[in-house]
């Protein structure tokens, strides 16, 4: 019959044997936990970087942003002041007009029956000339002039023409 340990002896070889199988255990799942802490660690250094990278991300696109709204803002600026410019390209060319106007009327022409002054093209949108005719009826003189608009003055362009007699 075999009954537990008998003797010190066989108690203790009992308790060896026990304490080896235990410590073989406990070596066992202290592996199994360094593993598992170092695959935390390595997923933790992961979303560290991560974070590091949306931070730079997020830096980089605030600037973007901030390129846009002021290239935005000076596209608006530009507009403002090409329109503010034609506005007064327009105002000075119909300043002229009626300049002229007033001078054609201090002329001293005989025989100045009518007068017809005329805008021709009035594609105020563009950078081209604005040629006006000033014809007169019962004359022999005809005076054509020449609107050229710049973004600083308006130059003009005369050039008298005899027309012979009819």
């Amino acid at each position: 019959m075999i009954s537990g340990p008998s003797t010190p002896y066989e108690t203790l070889e009992e308790s060896n044997r026990t304490l080896t199988v235990d410590v073989a255990n406990l070596a066992s799942e202290k592996e199994e936990l360094n593993n598992k802490l170092k695959h935390i660690q390595q997923k933790l250094e992961k979303i560290k970087e991560e974070e590091k990278q949306m931070k730079s991300l997020t830096v980089s696109y605030e600037k973007q942003i901030q390129v846009e709204k002021t290239l935005k803002i000076q596209m608006i600026e530009e507009e403002s002041q090409v329109r503010l410019e034609m506005q007064m390209s327009l105002d000075s060319k119909d300043s002229d007009i009626e300049r002229l106007r007033s001078q054609l009327t201090s002329l001293s022409i005989h025989s100045l029956n009518t007068t017809s002054i005329s805008s021709i093209g009035n594609d105020l949108d563009s950078d081209e000339a604005y040629p006006v005719r000033i014809t007169h009826s019962h004359t022999s003189e005809s005076m054509s002039f020449t609107y050229q608009r710049s973004s600083k003055s308006v130059c003009i362009d005369t050039r008298p023409c005899r027309i012979a007699p009819r």
